[in-house]
């Protein structure tokens, strides 16, 4: 009996031991591993994304004018004047069809849970909400990646309705 089975191949999302020590792949250098093998899944999507390209501003830069009082090495509170207060930034991992975002994390710190939600808020009050994603496996950012093309799928079908 002949088996006429065809055996799907998955496609390999592992990474080469340079990829794992370097972080980088295609002359990007990477903050994880898992940027990477999100990287190589969304290549092979067929989705148009850009990987860190907008960094967005939370809150501007300004000048506190009144003291502030800091303690130095020595124990000894010293005056400031003027202080300049630097800006908060986020700068998300990717943007997929400049509607989706992926933020890949494995490990979710206090300061980026908050700058996640000033990113929410500030899009939010721009009227640029974008659906935003945000896998901490490889399992999820296939899932994730299938979500986007069934997002872009349903929207192309709900605006080829309305136009008719």
């Amino acid at each position: 009996m002949i088996n006429n089975k065809v055996k799907k191949v998955k496609p390999s999302y592992t990474l080469t031991k340079e990829e794992k020590t370097s972080l980088t792949y295609n002359g990007i250098t990477f903050r994880s591993p898992l940027e990477i093998v999100t990287y190589k899944i969304l290549e092979q999507s067929g989705l148009s994304f850009q990987y860190e390209s907008v960094d967005y501003i939370l809150q501007d830069k300004f000048v506190y004018p009144s003291e502030i009082w800091k303690e130095d090495n020595s124990r000894v509170f010293k005056k400031t004047r003027s202080t300049i207060v630097q800006p908060i930034t986020h700068l998300p991992d990717f943007i997929v069809e400049n509607k989706f975002i992926i933020e890949v994390k494995g490990w979710q710190t206090p300061d980026f849970k908050l700058r996640r939600k000033m990113l929410l808020h500030k899009l939010l009050s721009e009227d640029d909400a974008k659906h935003y994603f945000m896998p901490s496996t490889i399992k999820s950012v296939l899932l994730s990646v299938e979500r986007i093309k069934q997002i872009l799928k349903d929207g192309v079908s709900q605006e080829e309705t309305d136009n008719n």
